[in-house]
C-alpha cells in the first residue's frame, strides 16, 4: 500500500515537472516569434534604474576625467555586447569634438552609450536617450578601460547646450536641474571645485 502511494506521488510530481517545462518552452517560442515578427518597431525602450550617485555639480566634477562642451560629429561603431538572447544589448560609440574644454586633454574623443539608432530601430534607455550627430552637450565623463568615455550616471552627467545664448538645460530625469542656465556661471563653479581660475 505504501509503495503504491509513493509511486502515485512520484507520477504526479513527474507530470507537474513535465507540464511546467512544456509551458516554459512554449512561452519562449512565443517570445522568439514575436521578436522575429517585430522588426519594424520604431522605438524600443530599455528600462534602467540609475544609481544616482552624483546629486550635484560638485560630486560630478570630482568624479570626472573630462568636463566640457562636446559636439557629436559621427558614429564610430555599434556593437552587440555579451552573449545574450534576444533582445540584444547594443552599445553605440560616438566620435565627438571637445568644443569648449573645462577639464580635457583630447580634442576628439569617443563616447560610449547603451542602445542603437539605425534605419530599422531606435533602441535606447528611456532615461538616457541616445545622442544625435550635430548635437552639442556639456558632459561630465570618465575614461574607461577601452580608452573611450562614459558619461557619469546617465542623465545626471549630460546637459544640452544652446550655443545661441550659451546656456545649458538638464535632461528630464536628472535631479540636477538647469533650465537655460548660464554656462559661464557654471564653468566658474566647476573651476572653483578644481581650484583653477578662469584665466588659467
Amino acid at each position: 500500500m505504501r509503495s503504491r502511494v509513493i509511486i502515485s506521488i512520484s507520477v504526479i510530481v513527474c507530470v507537474i515537472v513535465i507540464s511546467l517545462l512544456l509551458i516554459n518552452l512554449s512561452d519562449r517560442s512565443k517570445v522568439a516569434d514575436s521578436l522575429d515578427n517585430d522588426t519594424n518597431s520604431v522605438r524600443i525602450e530599455i528600462s534602467a534604474s540609475w544609481a544616482y550617485g552624483y546629486p550635484d555639480i560638485m560630486s560630478l566634477t570630482y568624479a570626472s576625467d573630462l568636463i566640457g562642451v562636446i559636439e557629436v560629429i559621427d558614429i564610430d561603431s555599434v556593437e552587440i555586447i555579451g552573449e545574450y538572447e534576444q533582445p540584444a544589448i547594443y552599445m553605440t560609440t560616438y566620435l565627438a569634438k571637445v568644443y569648449s574644454a573645462i577639464l580635457a586633454e583630447d580634442e576628439v574623443i569617443r563616447i560610449v552609450m547603451t542602445g542603437k539608432n539605425d534605419d530599422e530601430q531606435l533602441i535606447e534607455i528611456a532615461d538616457d536617450p541616445l545622442m544625435v550627430v550635430g548635437e552639442k552637450w556639456l558632459i561630465f565623463a570618465r575614461l574607461n578601460d577601452r580608452q573611450s568615455y562614459t558619461i557619469l550616471s546617465g542623465p545626471n552627467g549630460r546637459f544640452s547646450y544652446n550655443e545661441a545664448n550659451d546656456t545649458i538645460t538638464s535632461l528630464p530625469n536628472s535631479p540636477i536641474i538647469f533650465l537655460e542656465s548660464s554656462l559661464s556661471e557654471l564653468k566658474n563653479e566647476i573651476l572653483s571645485y578644481l581650484d583653477i581660475t578662469a584665466d588659467d
